[in-house]
């Protein structure tokens, strides 16, 4: 029998980066505030933020526990996987369809940063 004696990592995190000159403005305020509009899609674990970083050629997110689908919340506003660059591994199949967004997303979006006052 063998016994681990060292750290062992937990396998649940998660990490991206796409470019913003792929995206609109909304889209990356869309990422900033992925939790609040998640809940309104009704994505699970929505609760769980990831950690958004903005950078002036990209934006880029990651997260220690990845159970908020954010490839799910991608697709609901509209990024096509394909151009994100996934830190562990490509999530880009040739079978991938690009989801419809939902409509009225960024109305949504809206809503939510004139609550907030943002």
């Amino acid at each position: 029998m063998k016994y681990r004696i060292d750290f062992v990592t937990n396998s649940s995190s998660s990490c991206f980066t796409i470019l913003k000159d792929k995206l609109s403005e909304m889209q990356i305020l869309a990422i900033i505030n992925h939790s609040e509009l998640g809940k309104i899609f009704g994505i699970e674990y929505s609760t769980e933020k990831w950690k958004v970083d903005v950078t002036e050629k990209s934006i880029s997110a990651d997260t220690i526990m990845n159970n908020f689908d954010m490839g799910e919340f991608l697709d609901k506003i509209g990024i096509n996987r394909c151009i994100v660059e996934w830190g562990e591994f490509e999530r880009c199949y040739e079978s991938y369809v690009p989801a419809e967004p939902i409509p009225e997303w960024e109305n949504m979006l809206l809503d939510i940063l004139n609550k907030d006052g943002s």
